[in-house]
């Protein structure tokens, strides 16, 4: 009798894992199609600059870009402990390849090798955690579901402008996964991930006030400002002994481009426009029937969206969309009832 239903639970076991395959198979397909995109020519290298590839992995890039050190670290320690016989493994492979020869027909085959890879699993995670925060807030709705998934995947090329940083795809994963341990209340998990964030990118920050607008009703406030006040010490703690760690960069903390490009952004009508119709179109979308939206997604969108769109103004390229990559889960959760209405009209 047991032995029955061992087989009973092993078949079903294997009908449930034969389902996910078309889900799984969608997942892969889609974040390698954002991941070609992404990789598109030498888009990665940005070659001649200050910033460039190489500079970001050896660290000696100009601040504030060599500060965004977890994806740059990563690599390095991959590459310095992986056996020197793998790497000939690997650099005897692709000599025979046409894969991305821009990157791997250099002298850095084996940090491009790392790099891409790190940034397929890093889209190929985002897919599934825009699927995870789909099924929390529209559950029993598998149609918006997959309408979350695809918008929050198909907004990435839209943000290749000005080439790609080796540290977006890490932006983009983790600060959502950051949200999805939010949501499902693993506060501990999120503890533990923050200095992730906050190793990657100063706009980790944000986080915060996603926490604790989401805890608002659900927590007592001496518990939230207690989770707050970690949360922040991690924070200022890790980026003090960052700045202080490339303090002898060249370079400033932020970069002011005001003058010298946003107040000039109309002067090229090409980029202006592209910049206005992928702002409009994104716009309708998400503040279409804004209020029947859910109330956090909208106030987590708001206080996501416009810290960085104010800091766009005056350190940043406003038109340059790579910089909202913190929105993004936000975006694709509250333009998906709109996309659903839309479509079925």
């Amino acid at each position: 009798m047991r032995r029955y239903n061992v087989r009973i639970l092993i078949t079903q076991y294997k009908l449930r894992v034969l389902k996910q395959v078309p889900t799984i198979f969608m997942h892969v397909l889609i974040s390698f199609l954002v991941f070609r995109v992404f990789v598109v020519g030498d888009s990665l290298s940005l070659k001649g600059s200050s910033y460039e590839f190489g500079k970001m992995i050896d660290g000696t890039a100009s601040r504030p870009f060599v500060l965004r050190t977890l994806i740059p670290s990563t690599i390095r320690i991959i590459r310095d402990i992986m056996p020197e016989s793998i790497k000939t493994h690997i650099r005897s492979f692709l000599e025979t390849k046409g894969w991305f020869v821009e990157y791997l027909k250099t002298d850095r085959v084996i940090e491009y090798f790392i790099a891409l890879t790190l940034s397929f699993i890093f889209f190929l995670g985002f897919s599934f955690v825009l699927l995870r925060l789909a099924k929390y807030f529209y559950k029993g709705d598998p149609f918006m579901q997959h309408i979350v998934v695809f918008a929050g995947m198909l907004i990435i090329p839209l943000c290749s402008a000005y080439g790609h940083y080796i540290y977006d795809p890490a932006t983009l994963f983790l600060f959502s996964l950051g949200l999805l341990l939010v949501i499902e209340e693993h506060i501990v998990l999120m503890l533990f991930l923050f200095p992730l964030l906050v190793l990657n990118k100063e706009t980790s920050v944000l986080l915060i006030p996603v926490f604790i607008i989401y805890q608002l009703k659900r927590m007592s406030i001496i518990r939230i400002s207690t989770i707050s006040f970690i949360m922040s010490l991690i924070w200022l703690s890790i980026r003090i002994l960052i700045m202080q760690a490339f303090a002898a960069n060249p370079g400033t903390i932020v970069e002011f481009h005001l003058l010298d490009h946003n107040l000039r952004l109309f002067a090229n009508p090409a980029t202006a426009l592209f910049f206005l119709t992928v702002i409009v179109f994104l716009g309708v979308l998400i503040f279409y029937d804004w209020k029947s939206k859910q109330s956090f997604l909208r106030w987590g969108f708001l206080v996501v969206f416009c810290p960085l769109f104010f800091l766009s103004i005056f350190f940043g390229y406003v038109d340059e969309l790579r910089q909202f990559y913190e929105a993004v889960p936000f975006v694709a959760l509250l333009m998906a009832p709109s996309i659903s209405k839309l479509a079925r009209l």
